[in-house]
């Protein structure tokens, strides 16, 4: 799903998701398990149990 498409289903503008997205992996990076990208977060959310 692109950002945009993720922020309409959200109903946030896609400044606002862009910024949610970055947040997240901030704490991921803090936490010693860095993410760069977006398919690298999904990889970690699904280690986590947080995606299907």
């Amino acid at each position: 799903m692109t950002l945009a498409a993720a922020a309409r289903s959200a109903g946030v503008r896609p400044g606002t998701a862009k910024n949610y997205l970055e947040r997240v992996k901030e704490k991921y990076r803090k936490a010693g398990r860095p993410a760069y990208t977006k398919l690298e977060l999904a990889v970690r959310l699904r280690e986590d149990g947080l995606a299907i």
